[in-house]
């Protein structure tokens, strides 16, 4: 530790590994485990969800916490509890460190991969199905093989 800097980082490291023991570790597997989805399923790293997940399981171990006699129960089932937000908030954390806020996406809550581009879309209808039969007035469709055109009236409206 030559630098004030490598100092408080150590200390960091050092309560991080005190608090959360179980919660440091898992944080890990699951960044590793999410990474693995990228570009197949999701389209970057979902930062935002991993801190607000954090927040949402930690925010009522502290609101609802009433401390008891037993140490038990006063330091250990809070610090037990805890370990479930530090692993959502060590994966948000290895996300933010390994760069992923730069990634397009990340801020989102879950950045699923865009479906594939289709060239065309099947609704069903084939070409010759007509919406509302009898309101136009539609001449026969020629028999397939027939070369001669078809001769039409001073109306415009082919002859049989």
């Amino acid at each position: 530790m030559k630098t004030p800097y490598a100092g408080l980082d150590f200390a960091i490291v050092i309560v991080a590994a005190v608090l959360a023991p179980i919660g440091w570790p898992a944080g890990i597997v699951v960044y590793r485990a999410i990474v693995q989805l990228i570009p197949d399923t999701l389209r970057s790293y979902p930062v935002a969800a991993f801190m607000w997940a954090s927040v949402a399981t930690g925010l009522p171990l502290a609101l609802l916490y009433d401390p008891d006699t037993t140490l038990a129960q006063t330091v250990l089932l809070p610090w037990l509890l805890g370990q479930l937000p530090a692993t959502a908030l060590a994966a948000g954390i290895y996300g933010v460190l390994e760069g992923w806020l730069a990634v397009d996406g990340s801020r989102d809550w879950w950045p699923m991969r865009p479906p594939a581009v289709t060239e065309s879309v099947d609704f069903g209808l084939a070409l010759d199905d007509l919406p509302m039969p009898g309101i136009f007035d539609v001449s026969p469709t020629p028999t397939v093989g027939e070369r001669t055109p078809l001769l039409r009236d001073p109306d415009g409206r082919t002859k049989p």
